[in-house]
């Protein structure tokens, strides 16, 4: 079996070699005499077909009022109870929400206190306090803000607005 290298060098060989452009002129030729021979044998003979309606005995044009009658209309099946019925979509259970972490203060006492801002509204708060929901405050330094949920740990960098799905009330 042959692999796919010595299949590219086989190709290549072929388009460099001498062979190629003088085989391609031949089947061109080749084509072109084919072409003059079919346009020089003219147009073929037409002949004219005449059709011929179908005859009235063939229409069971007597049976017409048992096909199309009312009996038919009202039968059994009715369409629309065939189809399962269409419930509508459930409700959205989590929607996003923005979270933007805008950095920290330190106090004379050594308490740190991080600034959030979630969607619209300005959280501030230290390890462990509630930013949403579910979303905790895990960590902070100068870059970076860790929020945690039951979950999942999601990492904020600093002024730069991060989507979380938050689980509606």
């Amino acid at each position: 079996m042959k692999t796919l290298p010595d299949i590219k060098s086989a190709i290549n060989a072929l388009f460099h070699s001498r062979w190629i452009i003088p085989l391609a002129g031949l089947a061109m030729l080749i084509l072109f005499y084919q072409m003059i021979l079919e346009l020089s044998r003219g147009m073929p003979k037409l002949v004219a077909i005449h059709a011929v309606p179908a005859g009235k005995e063939d229409l069971p044009l007597n049976q017409i009022e048992q096909l199309c009658g009312a009996s038919f209309w009202t039968g059994p099946l009715e369409p629309m109870t065939i189809l399962p019925p269409v419930l509508p979509p459930p409700a959205p259970t989590k929607m996003k929400v923005s979270f933007t972490y805008q950095g920290f203060f330190e106090s004379a006492d050594g308490l740190k206190l991080a600034f959030v801002k979630v969607a619209d509204k300005q959280v501030i708060g230290t390890n462990g306090a509630t930013v949403s929901s579910d979303y905790v405050i895990a960590g902070f330094d100068l870059k970076t803000m860790t929020v945690r949920n039951a979950t999942q740990t999601n990492l904020l960098n600093f002024n730069t607005p991060t989507e979380l799905e938050v689980p509606l009330k």
